[in-house]
């Protein structure tokens, strides 16, 4: 988010006070996508939340600068010249995309060249979606004695309190009750103590999450997240939108998703049933990439 709110806002401004005599050196041209992301994940069994479900289009938008003002941007079958881009220093384009019959991944490039020859190009990038696995996982509080709390992205096994501590680095994410909030919580490895679950852990590997109680308007209810069969809604939860965080407040009937903190892995979870406290249980369906570093 922070990464966003300085290109969009600072960076014009930085533009404008190095046109005057004693600035900075000139900046070379620069194109930014909007929501901070280059990446889309092509769905061909469900184009519904794609930007124009009617023909199968994606938008891409963003904003291009240029220090010395622009000679010319290309993109798809578009090319503009000086004319069409004028003296200003910084424009917003929108760019559609057909992924009606797509079946491998590609590139859209953008290419912007400013008025002293300074050329940057950057790849919009669009991907098939890729197989997941699913999980069905019931999971305790750290008081609850009878059901794990960790669920490990390495082997898809719930640990206990104990199992959990004696693993050499565990990478996954736990079910506790935070005392002082009064709440049960999805919780990083790495958060235990700050969110007073266990007095005397700190794990070193941290995951994230965020909830997902609709997409454009469509709840994520059981059924919709059962229809999920490849990990393109996950992937296109963009970072701006859907910021995550090391903790999350568990609902019942509500979609997570979350992810490993270089965003190389991500999967989302449905609660289907849950018992608050620090005794508590959670159901459980959970969804995420094959392509498992782990």
């Amino acid at each position: 988010m922070k990464k966003y709110l300085i290109l969009l806002f600072i960076l014009p401004m930085l533009l404008i006070a190095c046109t005057e005599e004693g600035g900075f050196p000139a900046m070379p041209p620069y194109i930014f996508f909007d929501y901070d992301t280059n990446t889309y994940v092509i769905d061909p069994d469900d184009y519904s939340l794609c930007d124009n479900p009617a023909l199968k289009e994606d938008s891409i938008i963003g904003r291009i600068y240029a220090q010395n003002m622009f000679s010319s941007f290309r993109y798809g079958d578009v090319e503009q010249g000086q004319d069409e881009l004028g003296d200003s220093l910084t424009r917003v384009f929108t760019c559609a995309v057909s992924l009606a019959d797509k079946t491998a991944d590609f590139d859209v490039p953008f290419t912007l060249t400013d008025r002293t020859g300074n050329t940057v190009t950057v790849p919009f990038h669009y991907r098939m979606a890729r197989p997941i696995t699913s999980y069905e996982v019931t999971m305790g509080a750290q008081y609850n004695p009878y059901v794990g709390f960790f669920f490990s992205f390495a082997d898809q096994k719930v640990y206990s309190v104990n199992e959990m501590m004696a693993l050499p680095d565990p990478v996954g994410f736990c079910f506790g009750y935070n005392i002082n909030k009064r709440e049960p919580q999805f919780v990083s490895p790495s958060e235990l103590i700050n969110q007073t679950i266990l007095p005397d852990y700190k794990g070193s590997n941290i995951c994230s999450f965020v909830s997902v109680p609709a997409i454009k308007g469509r709840a994520i209810t059981e059924g919709e997240f059962a229809k999920m069969k490849n990990d393109a809604l996950m992937m296109n939860l963009n970072p701006i939108e859907w910021g995550t965080y090391t903790t999350a407040t568990v609902n019942a009937n509500m979609a997570y998703m979350f992810k490993n903190e270089e965003d190389t892995f991500r999967g989302m979870i449905f609660v289907k049933s849950l018992e608050s406290g620090v005794g508590g249980q959670v159901q459980l369906i959970i969804k995420m990439q094959e392509a498992n570093p782990y």
